[in-house]
């Protein structure tokens, strides 16, 4: 005795943080390879994202202000006395610290701008194989995952090729061979 089940299957988990803004199929629908499954809900990211080009702006503009500074230190400085001279040459150097600062900060803010992008562009999830929606699982919780139980978001069977899902006992195994032709009975019907 045994289960036909399709040849191969995809767990497609959804990310535990985000959540899903729409749906495109139901159980049963057949899929292709490329087709949406469901999207996620992006507002709160885009809205990140927006912010975040607000701050690269704001760093950028402290960059000019910072140079400007120097300028004007420059202009002070050799107008200065000899005792002077130092401590404008010490604020020069602090401006020029801080602009290398604040240009590490906009390199780190380009990184984060362009996962925050990459992940906008992967909204949409799509199949990675044609076959049909077995199940659409709306409800994963811990107890699920204490239990054993499935607790992938959706699972795609493959369509085409199925197996036969058996056990074989050390005494019926010397009765099966390679290439050896069997029936199979549903015990549905």
């Amino acid at each position: 005795s045994g289960v036909v089940e399709a040849q191969e299957s995809w767990k497609v988990n959804k990310e535990a943080e985000r959540e899903i803004k729409e749906v495109f199929v139901e159980e049963g629908d057949m899929v292709e390879e490329g087709d949406p499954l469901f999207e996620y809900d992006m507002d709160d990211v885009e809205a990140e994202l927006a912010q975040a080009e607000l701050d690269l702006e704001g760093m950028q503009n402290e960059i000019t202000d910072y140079r400007n500074q120097i300028e004007q230190l420059n202009k002070e400085k050799n107008a200065a006395s000899s005792d002077e001279k130092y401590q404008y040459t010490a604020d020069i150097q602090e401006k020029e610290n801080s602009i290398k600062q604040t240009e590490y900060n906009i390199e780190s803010k380009k990184a984060e701008m362009e996962k925050k992008q990459e992940t906008i562009d992967n909204a949409v999830v799509l199949s990675k194989l044609a076959g049909v929606i077995k199940s659409i699982n709306d409800s994963s919780s811990n107890n699920d995952m204490m239990m054993g139980e499935d607790t992938s978001y959706m699972t795609v069977l493959a369509v085409g090729d199925f197996r036969v899902k058996g056990m074989v006992s050390e005494t019926n195994v010397q009765m099966l061979s390679e290439e050896q032709p069997v029936i199979l009975r549903s015990r549905i019907d």
